[in-house]
């Protein structure tokens, strides 16, 4: 006969399996993302890329508030 607490134990025990199951496919595809997008952890290639997307603002174009 098996105890309540036992069969808790074994319930709780797979969900955490599953649970942690769920996470590193989720992890897989973030990685899988990133490295589609050539993700690095460089900050000057950062600044690179970003520089070609975003425009530099213009200085003499700010408001002084």
């Amino acid at each position: 006969m098996i105890s309540v607490k036992g069969e808790i134990t074994r319930l709780v025990g797979k969900k955490e399996d599953i649970h942690m199951s769920t996470d590193k496919r989720q992890l897989d595809k973030f990685k899988e993302a990133a490295r589609e997008l050539e993700c690095d952890d460089d900050e000057a290639h950062f600044k690179d890329r970003l520089g070609k997307l975003v425009k530099p603002a213009d200085q003499n174009s700010k408001s002084s508030n």
